[in-house]
Order: structure tokens, then sequence, then C-alpha cells
């Protein structure tokens, strides 16, 4: 009890303004100081924006999905007027017509020789994709549309069909008097002779 007196007494004797200052939490009496979190001023800063390569690689699927519906589109308007245009004049080509053509090609075209690989022209990659054959034969005189890349057809040209319009990335093969636009054309580079040509 005394010591409990003491204490009081030794308190009591300090300033007023120490006193006060005790109190209120800015000064304390021999024990360890407390940090009190006091609210402070709203944030200024604003809400963080998405990441920038967020942002451009959001942009970029929306462009990437309009590029590609836009491609799927113009490829299918390609595909049916092929069809119902140059396309409904020719027959599904076969490795003997092709065979009559490396018989019948220009001298100046070199033949390379691809005895591993067999020429098929029944399931090809367009036929799969936009059903048409790959390999045709022209019956008569055609107005070929473009078709471009893995559209591309080869069109195998007998005596005396005339074939007109833009070949895009197809082939006409010519065989003797056969023309195209008055001009003698018989695809790109080598012939390939295949294991059953």
């Amino acid at each position: 009890m005394t010591r409990w007196l003491s204490g009081c007494a030794a308190i009591a004797a300090r300033p007023p303004i120490l006193m006060a200052m005790a109190a209120s939490g800015l000064f304390a009496l021999g024990m360890p100081r407390r940090r009190v979190r006091r609210p402070g001023p709203p944030n200024p800063r604003p809400a963080p924006k998405p990441h920038a390569s967020r942002v451009r690689s959001r942009d970029w699927e929306r462009s990437s999905a309009r590029i590609h519906d836009d491609w799927e589109r113009s490829s299918n308007r390609a595909a049916g007027e092929a069809k119902s245009g140059f396309l409904a004049s020719c027959r599904r080509a076969t490795p003997e017509d092709y065979s009559r053509w490396l018989a019948d090609r220009d001298p100046a075209i070199r033949t390379a020789a691809r005895r591993d690989y067999e020429l098929d022209t029944r399931n090809t990659h367009t036929d799969r994709c936009w059903g048409y054959p790959q390999w045709v034969v022209a019956e008569r005189d055609i107005r070929v549309t473009p078709l471009h890349g893995a559209m591309a057809v080869n069109i195998i040209v007998p005596p005396g069909v005339k074939v007109e319009g833009d070949l895009g990335h197809s082939e006409a093969f010519l065989m003797g008097d056969g023309r195209m636009d008055g001009r003698r054309l018989n695809g790109y580079g080598d012939a390939t002779r295949y294991r059953n040509t």
C-alpha cells in the first residue's frame, strides 16, 4: 500500500502539463508508447488502370477475331463463286489426266521425279474444307475467278480450250493449243512426276 501511495505522490509532484499529456496519450509515464492509428485524408490517387499489356492483348484478340471473321466470309464467298462459276464447267481430274499433260507439256518445263509420293486427286484439302476438287480438267472455255493459298486449284487445260480471268494462286496446265488469255501458261516451277503418273 505504501508503494502505491508513493507512486501517486510521485505522479502528483509532476507538473500539470505532463499530467495532461500522459492522460491524452502523448506522453506515457514509464509505459511504452502505443501508436494510435488516426484516419487520414482520402487517397488522392485514382484507381489503377489495367496494365497496358493487358489492354493491348484484349485489343489484339478483338482485332484478330474480326480479321478471322472477315477472312472466313471472303473465303466462303470466293469458294461459292468458284463452285458456281468456272468449276461447274470442269470435272475432277485423275492421275491419268496428269500423265497425259506430262506427255504433252511444254519442253521448257523441266521434270522432277517424286517416286516417294502418289498424286491423290480424290480426297484433297479443298474437298474436305471447301467442297471442290483440287485437280480439275476444263471441259470447255472458262473464266477463272481468283483463289488464293490453300483454296487454289490445278486446272488441266486440254487442247482447244481457252482459260480467261485471274488465276490468283491457281495453276493452269496447258496441253497442245490450250490457251490462257492468248499466251501459253504451264504452272510454276518444275513439273512433278509422281509414283502413279
